[in-house]
Parts: C-alpha cells; sequence; structure tokens
C-alpha cells in the first residue's frame, strides 16, 4: 500500500505535470508577431496622449462624449428617451434618431469594463482611450480576415502590419477622435471575416456571427448602407461567374436576416431599413438565389419535365392573370395609390443627401459641399495615406481576379468601390483602408512567394526548380526581399512620424478660454448664436444652449444663422436673432492671423449659399452674388459691410504699408514685427508678400469685385498709435453699434457679443409670429 508521501508526490505530479504539447518554433514566432503589431497599432494610436494631454480631437466626438456621460448617469434605456434641448434651439432634438448608438454604448461599456478591473478612468478619459482600443482590435481581427482570404498566415500577418501604420486608418482610430468610425470599422471587418468563413464553409454559426458584426456596424455608423449595396452587388456577379452554391444562400440570407432584425431597433433608422431602397434591393437578391435554388432542386422532379414541355401555355395563362390583376386594381383604385405612395417614398424610402453624394458627388447640396471632410480626395491625399499600399492594391486585385474563388469576388468589389467611394469623398479614405491593406497584403505575399521558395530550395517537382533556378537566383530572391522591406520600412516610418507628429494635439487655447469663460459667466440657457461648427462644443464644453450643430439636421436653422451674418444692416440681424431664437451671445471665430486657420472669414461663403439655398420664398431670401463673385473669386463691396465682418474685424488694427514701406522687410534685425501673425496679417491686407521683401505678388487677391482694397472700407484710415514706443499710421476696422463685445480671447482667435436689444430699440418693433417652415419652427415677422 502506497504512503502517504507517495500519494502526495502523485497527484502533485498529476497537477504539474510537464506538458505533452510541444509549441513550435514557427508558432511561438506567429503569436509573437500578433501580440507585438497588437502593441505597436495601440502605442502608435496612444501617441497624442502621450505627447500631449488626454483630449478629444475634432468637433464630432463632443457629442459622442455627451451622450456617453448621459448612458453613464442615467442608464441605457434613458438614453432611448432623451431629449436634448441645449440643442437646436428653440425645438430641441430627440438624441434616438439624432445619433447611431453604437458609438456611446461601446465607450459606456469600456467605462463599466475599465471600473470593474480597478482602472477608474472618467467618462472623459475613456472616450478619448476607446478609439485606440477598438483600432488596436481592428488589426488583430485583420490578421484573421487575411489569413481566411489567402489561406496563410503570411498574408494575415502582412494585412494586419498594413492596418497598424495606415495612415488612412490612423486618421480615425488615434485617440481622442471618439466618433462613429472607430467602432463601425472593427464591426466591418468582423462582418467580412465571418462572412468569408462561412462563405467558405457553409456554416450557419459563421453566417450569424457576421449577421452580428453587420449589426455592430450599423448602429454605430451610417455607412451600413455601403455594405448593404455590397452584397447584393457581390452576389450577383458571383451568380454571373456561375459560381453559385448553396453556400452562397446561407451565408448572405443568414447574415443579412440577422442585421436587419437588429437594426430595426436602432431608433436612428429603426422601420425605415425594411422599408428601404437598400433593402429592397437585397430582398430582390435573396429571391433570385431562393429562385435558382429552386430551379436546381426541382430539376430533378418529374412534374419538371411536364413544364418544360408546356411552358408557352403556363406562360400564357400567367400572363393573362397579371392583366386581370391590374385591370381590377386600375378600376378599384388601388393601383393608382400604390403607385403614388411608391412615387412619394411612402413605401419604398431611399436614402439621399450624401449617400447619394458619394455615388454621384456632382448633385451635392451646399450644406454638404460646405463641409471639408466631404470634398473630393487628390492623388496626393491617397498617396499620402497609403504610400507603398497604393502600389500594392493594384497586384492584389491582379491576382485575386487570377484566382477567382468565390470569396475573391466579394473582396475585389469592396476594393473598386470603396477606391471610388474613397476619391469621391475624403472622408471615406478609412473605408478603403481595410480593403487596401487587405488587397495589398495579398498581392505582396502572392508576389514574393515563389522567390521566398526559391529561397528555401522548395520545389514541388526537380524539373519546376530547375526551370524557375535558370531565370530566378537566389541572388535576385535576396534583391526582390531587399527592395520591398525598404518601401515597407519607408512606409512604416511614414505612419510612425505620422502618429507621432502628424495628430491635431486637439482644441485651440482660444477655444478653451472661451468655453471656459462661458461656463464661468453665461448660464445653460444662455443662447449662443454660432456658424454650425462650434454647436457641439457651445453645449458640451461650454455648457450653453446653440441653434446649430456639426449634425447639420435642419438646414433651414443654419440657413438663418447665417442670413443673420451676412446681412449689411445691424438692424436687420438684431431681428432675425431676435425672432427666430431670441438670442442672448453672438460667437465668431477670426483666424486671419494664422493661415489655414479654419476661422469664419473663411466659411461665410458657405453661410451665403446655404441662406440662398434654404430661404428662397422668406422676407430673408439672398442670392449668391449679392455678397460673393463666383466668376472673379472676390467678396462684393457689401460684404464687407456685413455683420460677421465687423464682428471678425472689432478692435483690430493694421498698418498702412504706403505710409509705411520699410515694415515690409521681414527681416527681424529692421522689422520688430517680422514674422508675427500680426505681421503676417498685415502684409495680407496690403497685398505685400511677408516672406518677400518690398514685393506685393498677391495683387487683386484682397480686393474687393469693384478693385477697392479692403483697407480703404475703413473710415478711420490714418490715426495714429504708439505700441512698443513705435508710432504707426493705422487702420481701425468698424465699430458695431447694436453688439457689445464682452469676450476676446488672448491670441483674438474667439470673440464673443452681446446683443443690444435695448438700444437697438426694436422689442416694440419684433413681433412673435411662428409659422412652419421646412420642417422646423421659423419665428418670422
Amino acid at each position: 500500500m502506497p504512503s502517504f508521501k507517495d500519494k502526495l508526490i502523485w497527484n502533485l505530479k498529476k497537477i504539474f505535470h510537464r506538458p505533452t504539447v510541444q509549441i513550435g518554433k514557427a508558432n511561438i514566432l506567429l503569436y509573437t508577431s500578433i501580440i507585438l503589431i497588437f502593441v505597436m497599432a495601440l502605442i502608435f494610436r496612444l501617441f497624442p496622449i502621450l505627447k500631449y494631454t488626454s483630449e478629444l480631437r475634432a468637433l464630432d466626438p463632443y457629442v459622442q462624449f455627451k451622450a456617453t456621460r448621459y448612458i453613464v448617469e442615467n442608464g441605457l434605456a434613458a438614453y432611448f428617451n432623451w431629449t436634448e434641448t441645449m440643442s437646436w434651439y428653440p425645438g430641441g432634438v430627440f438624441m434616438g434618431d439624432y445619433l447611431y448608438p453604437g458609438t456611446p454604448f461601446t465607450g459606456a461599456f469600456f467605462y463599466y469594463l475599465f471600473q470593474f478591473f480597478g482602472l477608474n478612468l472618467s467618462v472623459y478619459d475613456t472616450c478619448v482611450v476607446v478609439p485606440a482600443i477598438m483600432g488596436a482590435l481592428s488589426c488583430i481581427v485583420m490578421y484573421f480576415l487575411g489569413k481566411e482570404l489567402a489561406g496563410n498566415k503570411k498574408t494575415g500577418l502582412l494585412a494586419a502590419f498594413f492596418l497598424t501604420i495606415c495612415v488612412g486608418f490612423q486618421s480615425r482610430t488615434i485617440a481622442g477622435f471618439y466618433d462613429n468610425e472607430a467602432v463601425g470599422l472593427f464591426g466591418m471587418i468582423v462582418f467580412f471575416y465571418f462572412f468569408i468563413k462561412s462563405l467558405k464553409s457553409g456554416s450557419i454559426p459563421y453566417a450569424v456571427l457576421a449577421g452580428f458584426g453587420l449589426s455592430l456596424l450599423s448602429a454605430s455608423w451610417g455607412s451600413y448602407t455601403y455594405i448593404y449595396d455590397l452584397l447584393p452587388l457581390s452576389v450577383l456577379f458571383l451568380v454571373l461567374l456561375k459560381k453559385y452554391s448553396p453556400r452562397i444562400l446561407l451565408a448572405y440570407g443568414v447574415s443579412f436576416t440577422i442585421a436587419l432584425l437588429t437594426t430595426v431597433m436602432n431608433p436612428r433608422d429603426g422601420w425605415s431599413d425594411i422599408l428601404g431602397g437598400e433593402a429592397l434591393i437585397n430582398y430582390g437578391v435573396i429571391g433570385l438565389l431562393l429562385l435558382i435554388e429552386f430551379y436546381r432542386r426541382f430539376q430533378s422532379t418529374s412534374t419538371y419535365g411536364y413544364i418544360k414541355e408546356h411552358w408557352r401555355g403556363i406562360l400564357r395563362i400567367s400572363l393573362f392573370g397579371v392583366l386581370i390583376l391590374l385591370i381590377v386594381t386600375s378600376i378599384t383604385g388601388s393601383l393608382q395609390n400604390f403607385v403614388s405612395a411608391l412615387i412619394g417614398g411612402d413605401i419604398i424610402q431611399i436614402h439621399g443627401g450624401r449617400y447619394l453624394t458619394v455615388i454621384f458627388p456632382w448633385i451635392s447640396s451646399q450644406v454638404i459641399q460646405s463641409v471639408a471632410e466631404h470634398a473630393s480626395a487628390s492623388w496626393a491625399l491617397f498617396y499620402y495615406n497609403y504610400e507603398f499600399l497604393l502600389f500594392l492594391f493594384p497586384l492584389g486585385l491582379y491576382f485575386l481576379f487570377k484566382r477567382l474563388y468565390e470569396e475573391d469576388v466579394v473582396i475585389i468589389v469592396f476594393g473598386l468601390t470603396t477606391v471610388y467611394f474613397a476619391s469621391t469623398m475624403s472622408r471615406l479614405q478609412m473605408v478603403f483602408a481595410p480593403a487596401c491593406c487587405l488587397i495589398g497584403a495579398f498581392g505582396l505575399a502572392s508576389l514574393i512567394k515563389p522567390f521566398s521558395l526559391v529561397m528555401r530550395k522548395k520545389f514541388v517537382t526537380v524539373r519546376r526548380r530547375k526551370r524557375m533556378t535558370s531565370i530566378v537566383t537566389r541572388e535576385v530572391s535576396v534583391a526582390i526581399f531587399s527592395l520591398m522591406f525598404f518601401f515597407l520600412l519607408f512606409t512604416s516610418v511614414h505612419g510612425t512620424y505620422n502618429a507621432a507628429y502628424q495628430i491635431s494635439p486637439g482644441m485651440s487655447n482660444d477655444f478653451r478660454e472661451t468655453f471656459a469663460w462661458m461656463r464661468a459667466n453665461l448660464y445653460s440657457t444662455s443662447i449662443v448664436v454660432s456658424w454650425w461648427d462650434y454647436g457641439y462644443q457651445i453645449t458640451t464644453v461650454g455648457e450653453c444652449t446653440s441653434v446649430a450643430d456639426n449634425g447639420t439636421w435642419n438646414n433651414t436653422a443654419m440657413g438663418m444663422v447665417g442670413r443673420q451674418f451676412m446681412a449689411t444692416d445691424e438692424l436687420e440681424s438684431i431681428e432675425i436673432l431676435k425672432n427666430e431664437w431670441d438670442a442672448e451671445y453672438v460667437l465668431v471665430s477670426w483666424s486671419y492671423y494664422y493661415p489655414n486657420g479654419g476661422g469664419d472669414e473663411g466659411k461665410w461663403q458657405w453661410m451665403i449659399r446655404i441662406a440662398s439655398e434654404t430661404l428662397p420664398h422668406t422676407k430673408y431670401a439672398i442670392e449668391i452674388g449679392e455678397r460673393w463673385n463666383e466668376t472673379s473669386f472676390k467678396a462684393k463691396c457689401e460684404f464687407l459691410d456685413t455683420t460677421l465682418w465687423k464682428m471678425l474685424t472689432w478692435g483690430e488694427y493694421f498698418v498702412d504699408f504706403d505710409e509705411h514701406p520699410e515694415y515690409l522687410d521681414p527681416n527681424k534685425e529692421q522689422n520688430p514685427y517680422a514674422g508675427t501673425p500680426m505681421f503676417y496679417f498685415w502684409a495680407r491686407l496690403n497685398w505685400a508678400d511677408p516672406w518677400y521683401p518690398g514685393t506685393r505678388p498677391y495683387q487683386g487677391q484682397w480686393e474687393d469685385d469693384a478693385g477697392h482694397l479692403w483697407k480703404e472700407h475703413n473710415p478711420a484710415l490714418g490715426e495714429g498709435m504708439v505700441e512698443d514706443g513705435i508710432e504707426w499710421t493705422v487702420g481701425q476696422f468698424q465699430n458695431l453699434k447694436y453688439f457689445t463685445p464682452v469676450f476676446r480671447s488672448s491670441n483674438g482667435l474667439v470673440k464673443v457679443f452681446k446683443i443690444e436689444y435695448d438700444r437697438a430699440n426694436l422689442r416694440a418693433q419684433i413681433t412673435d409670429n411662428s409659422q412652419l417652415y421646412n420642417n422646423s419652427v421659423a419665428k418670422m415677422t
């Protein structure tokens, strides 16, 4: 009988036994590579936090953060009953219809996850890091997608690595860019991975998982409609190429049905997706696949022979039945009602606006054109975002066309459509990124495969080895590998540099000062009018009420904002501000001191364009040509009398270079103001080039369409000013009569004005009549 000691040793050996599964060196290298790719992808995307601070970047992330904070504070259910009254005053906006819930729900999930593991991150800091986490996770899923597509791990590793360093993908998954794209792109890559697995294996569970991936995309980003259009297009190509199989019907039908059933629970789109044009196309293609499958199974039955023999008679009877049905419905009026509802969009609802603009960029409205990221992409932007991958992309398409498996057709359509959409709208560069990285990785792996076989001397037959080695030697293979390594190294350095140095540091100090002043001096009910670019920040950071924001939801309200800025009579601006919103303050951004600063002086053309498009039948109707010459691209004389220009230039001075030509000199030893933002602004107003002394190469650029210098519109020209012991002959811009400046940021980039209704003596003159106009409440006299 064994002793207690022997039993103890035997039991310990059972627990701490020597592993019997051997992990090969190749697997160790593979797992290490995947971990390194994840860590590198995460660090790249966390660079802004490491270099600057934990801060949201761009404008849209602020409303996503606000929604996430609301979910954490009030719960998930409360979100779908939330009406935000601080946005789009006076009507407010129902947030369940306004935002896709995927991003704020994901942020709330990570917040609770961090709290569970003891990481006491605030909601704000969680929102900052979520895009980086989702971007790194997307790179891991890309490995599995590349592996599944090509059937080898090399393609998967290359695809994941490319996505890690791809600038086009970094820009929307960087820390702080807390918007729809980071979560949506992750869902898109997950969908393609499981869809291809289901397409290859005929597995229903994989099709269900693909449907959930598409559900995540549709809950997070409006670009899900692209996949709704991509699927039927890819399937139709498979049918035309005679590649139909029951696996296609299963993968397509199950994944689309799961996605559609979950999407209808999203109030942002809801039941409109079931009746939408994209869904209708999918219904038709699924019906076509069902008919094909029915036909394949029906061929083996005896009834098939009878129908084949008497098909002409059956066709005549069917057509006669359809004709009788049309006559009856026409007499009863049912047909006319159906056609009217069909044309009016009551039955079939087709997405318009920016969706159609992606396909047909020439039909875009003024509102869509006013957004910089909706502009068409240049080849320079393509090269900056993808570099060497642009050359691998057509190579990958070639090898996919050459192989042309079922999954290859899907990826080919994915690549060709996304490259077109990325060219028509620069914002969609990030949609092209996964396709470019995946197809480029497939192309590179296919290209280097024969050279790697030469290096390793692994050919199937001796005859083939002799034939290949006579053409491609090991020296040539080494040269090819070295060349590929050089290009990939250059692309990697570019991606690293972009992540470290080219990412925006976030909100400027001037706006921080402005919103801090608002929080300290204004109330949440204080109505601040501004151009729509600053709406999210006014409500979220400044904690005040805005009348238009970055959702560009109400075109009429945006047109009214632009119209009051374009008024040449301040009393007209006051009238609009009072009647429309009973506003208290006006905010403008002025960046003439800094080139490409993005201030309102570069946005006013869109104000007049949107106002002219949305207010043609109101008392405030205005034409573009009243303020802007679209032939010479110069401002009209009237623009320099607008309320906006007076607000932008309030309190500003400029030196008249005709009186002081010595200050054209950019040499700091001769000119103490050379190289300063003030000097740059002065030089622009005087046609001067601030970098070349004594020259005025911009002649004609800073004059109105009548040929008058902008400085000639300033009545205070010639007044003296002493600054730093230097007496200047300066011009001072026009003063405002009915707006009092209450705040000017330290660099003069942001100004806030209080509206003086009493001074304008308009209270008794302005009525408060309201009328419904263009799906919004507009108060007009």
